[in-house]
Parts: C-alpha cells; sequence; structure tokens
C-alpha cells in the first residue's frame, strides 16, 4: 500500500480519537477539520523523524505539538479556553485512542 494511503487512514484514526477524547473531556469548538489537520500535521511530522527515535522522540512531539495546536481551539463548558493542561490531556487520550486502535488492527491483519 503507498505510504501517502496509510498516512490519510492514520490522520483520520488520530482524527476520530481527538474528536472522541474531546466528547470524553466535554470539550467544545473542536471540529473535524481541527482533527484531521493536527493528525494529518502530526503525522506528517512525525514520519521524517529516524525510525529508532520512535517513541522518545514522538511522544513529547506529539503532546508539545498538540498542546500548541488546541490550547485556544477547545472551550469547556463553562466558556473558557482549555489551555495547555486541558490541550495536554486532550493528546493524551488521543495517543492511547490510537496505540489501542494499532494493537487491534495489527491482530486482525496478521
Amino acid at each position: 500500500m503507498n505510504s501517502a494511503v496509510v498516512i490519510m487512514i492514520l490522520a483520520a484514526i488520530y482524527a476520530i480519537g481527538i474528536l472522541v477524547s474531546a466528547r470524553l473531556l466535554r470539550y467544545r469548538g473542536i471540529t473535524w477539520k481541527h482533527a484531521l489537520v493536527f493528525g494529518l500535521g502530526a503525522l506528517l511530522f512525525l514520519s521524517f523523524l529516524p525510525r529508532n527515535s520512535g517513541a522518545l522522540v514522538g511522544l513529547p512531539i506529539n503532546f508539545l505539538l498538540g498542546g500548541w495546536f488546541f490550547r485556544k481551539r477547545g472551550m469547556k463548558l463553562c466558556g473558557e479556553i482549555i489551555g495547555w493542561p486541558g490541550a495536554f490531556a486532550l493528546v493524551g487520550i488521543a495517543i492511547v485512542f490510537l496505540a489501542i486502535t494499532m494493537v487491534v488492527l495489527f491482530n486482525i491483519f496478521r
């Protein structure tokens, strides 16, 4: 399968994870567009990292990019922005969702 197709599929799965985590945390203002743009941008950025660095470099970069991207885009139910801590929580839950999805998919298509 073409690597561009794989990146698009992973970005869509990551976007779903972000939207699910926003729903779990009861954040408003995070749209499909935000989730897809972030998912695609993060995966494209991480695809240029050396394969050996993986989780050691990829996870902190993912948290920092997600914190920066979503800190002013998401809102709590009371109307205030989520800020850095809320954005870190959002991305953290999305990463867990993505990891669980990848484990399930790898076990199905093995």
